[in-house]
């Protein structure tokens, strides 16, 4: 598989590979710009089941701002991947970013039918607001509205009594913000 990405600002970032494999498990290789990332094949674990899902990470990926194109491949075994997704953990030193203060990951499941979860990271101790929105903009619930400190962070929002179609959550850490879709279908 290959991706052709876009990369806002240069820094260190994290893979995120949601796989499920039923008996066998088996092995990837990622490449960006023809080049490995890792010196070898990334292990996917037996998870039990087609749709029991576990997510593999693959740290440590240096990426420079603009075009770059991700590659994966199987090199052996049964498994299904369902999503990838990249998240910076750090800015990379002389290369005119500062570094990332937070990260806010997409919430799982989505589509989610009563309740989803929303992770997001902090660098260092802050006052966090998460608020979620309707598709107008106008804010349905406040989920988080307090310091919080250094480290990872995960809520659980239950959807009640909403209709079904796409929210966006948001993310503000001092002055500094994040947005995210999720679609809630009932």
């Amino acid at each position: 598989l290959k991706y052709t990405i876009w990369i806002d600002s240069a820094a260190i970032y994290q893979a995120k590979l949601r796989v499920a494999s039923q008996s066998q498990g088996g092995k990837f290789l990622m490449q960006l710009d023809g080049r490995p990332i890792t010196d070898e094949a990334i292990q996917v674990p037996i998870t039990g089941g087609w749709q029991s899902w576990q997510d593999v990470t693959v740290d440590d990926i240096t990426l420079d701002k603009g075009e770059h194109v991700l590659a994966l491949f199987f090199d052996e075994g049964g498994f299904n991947v369902n999503w990838l997704s990249l998240s910076a953990v750090a800015g990379v030193e002389g290369q005119g970013s500062s570094p990332v203060k937070y990260v806010l990951s997409q919430n799982y499941p989505n589509p989610f039918n009563s309740s989803t979860t929303i992770h997001f990271s902090l660098e260092k101790a802050a006052v966090v607001t998460l608020k979620i929105y309707n598709l107008l903009g106008e804010e349905i619930e406040t989920l988080i509205d307090e310091r919080r400190p250094s480290g990872e962070h995960k809520i659980i929002w239950a959807a009640k009594n909403l209709a079904s179609g796409v929210y966006v959550y948001r993310l503000q850490v001092g002055v500094s913000s994040d947005s995210k879709k999720l679609i809630l279908l009932k």
